[in-house]
Parts: C-alpha cells; structure tokens; sequence
C-alpha cells in the first residue's frame, strides 16, 4: 500500500504533502528527509556524467566483502537497522506500522493484523487530520491499543533505561545498543518469544544479507563505486543494501535483502542488457541541487566469491542509474522494479523513475 497515491505522480502539479510520522517511531536515526540539504552539485554537470560514465568522476564507494553475516537460527530470521541486527521468528512479516490518520473516514491502513517488523514509514503521504491523542505512556505506540499487533521497531537511542513495561495487557521491552534502540511490544501469544528476540539483539559489521552498517555511496554527492564490467559477469546472489544519503559519519544502513536463484539470474540479465547512459532522468523536475535521500549497494557474488558493487540512485530527477564505476546504466522495469522488497522500501521521488522502479503490489 505504499505510496498507492503515487500512480499517477507524473501527471501531478507538485503540491505541498502532509508526512506521516506515524506515532514518533520513525526511524530518525539517520535522518533521511533531511538529506535534502545536500551538496549543490549542477544538474548538467551531473547528467553529464552519467552519460559519460567516466571512470574516476565520482569518488570510489568502498570493496565487496566476500562473506555473509551470521545467518539467523532455525525458524528464525534476522533484520537490521545501522549497524544492529535482530533475530525474529520468521513468521513475523515486515510492513508498515499505523498511520497518523488512522481515524480518517475511509482511512486505507490502520495496521498489520499480524506480527510484524515495522517498516520506517519515509514520506508516505496521510490525510491532514488531527487524530485523538490516545494517551499511552512513554515509550508505547501513541495509536489507540485496537490498531496494536505484536511487533518489533527500531528507533534512535533517546537516552531513555533499557527494561520492560505493560499497559493494557501489553508488554514493551526496550533494549538499546549503541546509538540504536529496539522496541519490542508483545502479547500474551507472543509472550514467550520474548526472550530470544531481545537476547538476539547486537551490533554488526556485515549483517545476515552481506551489507555493511556503513557505506561510501551514504554521501549527499554522487558516487562511483570501483570498476569492474557488469557485463562480463556471472553471480548467484545479490545482495540489497538500501542507505540513507546524510553522509558517511554514521552507520546510514535501512535495511537489506537477498536476491537468489531466478531472482539473481533475472536482474543480473536485466542489468547487463540496459542502455549506457543513464536514467531515466528529467533536470527541469527538481532543484539541481536535490540529489535524492537513498541510495541501494548491489553486492554480487558468485558463490562465495564477491564480484563487485553497483551503485543505483533512483530518487531523483537527474543522476539516475545502476553504475558498476565503468558504465552508468539506465533504469529498467526488470532490473529495477525486482530490487524493492522486504526491508527494503521504496523511497519515492519526483516520479522520474516511478514507471520502472515501483514495487510490483
């Protein structure tokens, strides 16, 4: 359901939209929609270089590692936000928490009926209502106790204690690392899972899918990670390493996934067959010194042999592209659109690459 509003954003006028925060527990750790102060950087200077797909015009983006993380236990899987990672049972599935408006008449989404990992909410867009504050205490979800389900949320560390609280039959167990908290809040039914997700908690350096807390291509300018020639490649598994764009000082890690099998085999076709040159791409769209908030790190690897990187910038109105640091790639609807799922979320846009890059729902 994200971004549903969004079909039909090409044919739109821009107009001032009202963010969704969705009860505080955005994931502000890093800060995306403040990434738009970015470095000014000329939309035809950049347009420029992705036509060009020179070799050295973008700084280097960092080295494939050649191993996976720690893989999670048996009917477990794990998730990660910056550099900590959680196991969670694997039949939790991943979606969005509820929304600011969910008392709207005709309100689209007032949240999983499931367990669930809260996804971060990004620039959804929710009707301009002012909810009844439901009055929870600190620390819970701020939506009325009906819209609850068990699950489990990632948060910047605010300075609060590490422990457990109940309200409403309803148990919340924080456990902070570092500068990261994690939240979760459970039932009775699932009481008992408790223990192994909040003992599962822990800082990383690779996560389970192979990506890094913290990468190169995190910067407010465009990147190039280092060369080698998609086309000539062979590789079994992708990894998906979605990141923030508020610089390299922090671990800027979203979230990630792994592509395998046909999945791998599709995209990797998909990437080598796309036309040099970039986009799609429209400058007049967007202020020329927007470069977008997100960015996503392909990792290939064949077997467990690292391959390379590529870099993909999909959110804003020039610099679009899949780049191996040879050649920058136009987007397409099979080597794009494949690349969002799971933790990793679409983050919007001008509508540029809307038609190709859209999760399939």
């Amino acid at each position: 359901m994200r971004h549903a509003q969004a079909r039909r954003a090409d044919d739109l006028e821009p107009r001032q939209l009202v963010v969704g925060h969705h009860g505080g527990r955005r994931m502000t750790i890093l800060g995306v929609v403040a990434a738009v102060a970015a470095t000014v950087i000329v939309a035809a200077a950049v347009t420029a270089v992705v036509r060009a797909g020179q070799e050295g015009t973008r700084p280097g983006a960092g080295a494939t590692p050649a191993t996976m993380g720690t893989p999670a236990p048996e009917g477990m899987r794990s998730v990660s936000f910056a550099d900590v990672e959680v196991d969670v049972p694997d039949t939790w599935i991943d979606d969005d928490p509820p929304r600011s408006d969910w008392c709207a008449d005709g309100a689209q989404f007032t949240g999983p009926d499931q367990p669930y990992v809260a996804l971060d909410a990004g620039e959804v867009m929710v009707a301009a209502i002012a909810c009844p504050d439901a009055a929870n205490p600190p620390g819970f979800p701020e939506e009325p106790v009906s819209t609850w389900a068990p699950h489990l949320w990632f948060e910047q560390s605010s300075g609060g204690v590490d422990g457990t609280e109940t309200f409403a039959g309803w148990t919340l167990t924080t456990r902070t690392v570092g500068e990261v908290t994690v939240r979760l809040l459970t039932d009775e039914a699932t009481a008992d899972d408790v223990e192994r997700i909040v003992g599962s908690v822990r800082r990383v350096s690779v996560d389970a899918a192979g990506c890094e807390p913290t990468s190169a291509a995190q910067a407010r300018e465009f990147v190039r990670p280092p060369a080698f020639d998609v086309t000539t490649v062979q590789a079994t598994e992708i990894s998906v390493c979605s990141y923030t764009r508020t610089g390299t000082e922090q671990p800027g890690l979203l979230g990630s996934h792994v592509l395998t099998g046909d999945d791998a085999s599709d995209v990797l076709a998909a990437l080598q067959q796309a036309p040099a040159g970039g986009g799609p791409n429209r400058p007049g769209n967007c202020s020329p010194d927007y470069t977008g908030t997100s960015v996503l790190v392909l990792r290939l690897r064949d077997g467990p042999a690292a391959v390379g990187d590529l870099i993909v910038y999909s959110d804003s109105c020039y610099g679009n592209g899949a780049d191996d640091g040879t050649t920058v790639r136009a987007l397409t609807l099979d080597s794009c659109a494949p690349l969002w799922g799971g933790r990793v979320t679409w983050p919007g846009g001008d509508g540029t690459t809307l038609r190709v890059c859209h999760p399939r729902r």
